[in-house]
């Protein structure tokens, strides 16, 4: 039995005149009868409405779906999915360059990509190419559902003195993606639907997991991985802010070439100018 299913027979169980109910966490937790993971503190898209993607939504069961979400102020409001709008979370059909619209056309290609045992939740094209969607990124919460912030730099013996470059005095977060994705292609990291950052890899999970997922102490100092410590950081500063930060992914042999066109079409901030 699902950890959620005393919200579901709650909201079963609301008289059938109430359209809408607004709860807070605390509410909600002492109807679960246990804590809410951190995740739910922290990321708006935990409480979405999409059951492939969210299999804790059992609200969507019990004939209810989310509506006005809010992190700070730890609140949802559920009502009644005969009085919802319907999509109204979806992403745009049709994007403007440096966001990610939907097609239906590019799901059958996306979801033979091997991205993972389960299928893919969607599939989105910018610019022409098939990104299927992979995840979000979620960096490892405290009790406060707030990111562990790392310093990886004072597990370094410094034996040579050198000095931690431009982007190595952190703070860091840590996360991964899931571990089967060995494959090659152009990445991209979307912060709320918009395109802040593109990369090609070799192979997916190991970029991520074993580069920006996790700095290594060396990599703070001269001579390290810059890149990893940049994007790293920025993906923390972007949770903290509570935004949705989303991995998208196109498998190609000619990753370098997608790569560099996506990078003269739509200049990246967080490629160009390594910034919020």
């Amino acid at each position: 039995m699902s950890k959620y299913a005393p919200l579901k027979r709650y909201l079963e169980g609301q008289p059938a005149t109430t359209s809408s109910l607004a709860l807070d966490f605390r509410q909600i937790e002492e109807v679960l009868g246990s804590n809410l993971p951190p995740a739910a503190r922290t990321y708006t898209a935990w409480w979405g409405n999409n059951p492939q993607r969210h299999t804790q939504a059992v609200w969507l069961t019990a004939g209810w779906e989310t509506r006005d979400v809010h992190i700070h102020s730890r609140h949802v409001t559920f009502v009644r999915a005969s009085n919802s709008q319907r999509g109204r979370q979806s992403l745009p059909a049709q994007a403007s360059p440096g966001t990610i619209g939907g097609t239906e056309r590019h799901q059958q290609r996306a979801a033979q990509q091997g991205l993972g045992p389960e299928p893919l939740a969607s599939t989105r094209e910018l610019s022409g190419y098939g990104f299927a969607q992979v995840c979000l990124i979620q960096p490892g919460c405290d009790r406060g559902g707030q990111p562990r912030e790392y310093l990886p730099q004072h597990g370094y013996r410094n034996a040579r003195s050198l000095p931690l470059h431009r982007y190595g005095a952190g703070p860091f977060c840590r996360f991964r993606i899931p571990a089967n994705l060995h494959v090659g292609g152009v990445y991209l990291l979307a912060l709320n639907d918009s395109v802040c950052y593109v990369g090609e890899c070799e192979s997916l999970s190991a970029r991520f997991n074993m580069g920006y997922g996790q700095i290594s102490p060396r990599n703070c100092y001269k001579g390290g991985q810059q890149t990893n410590c940049r994007v790293n950081h920025l993906i923390l500063q972007a949770v903290k802010a509570e935004h949705q930060v989303e991995l998208w992914f196109y498998q190609t042999a000619d990753r370098r070439g997608v790569e560099s066109a996506l990078l003269r079409q739509l200049a990246p901030p967080w490629n160009s100018q390594g910034k919020l």
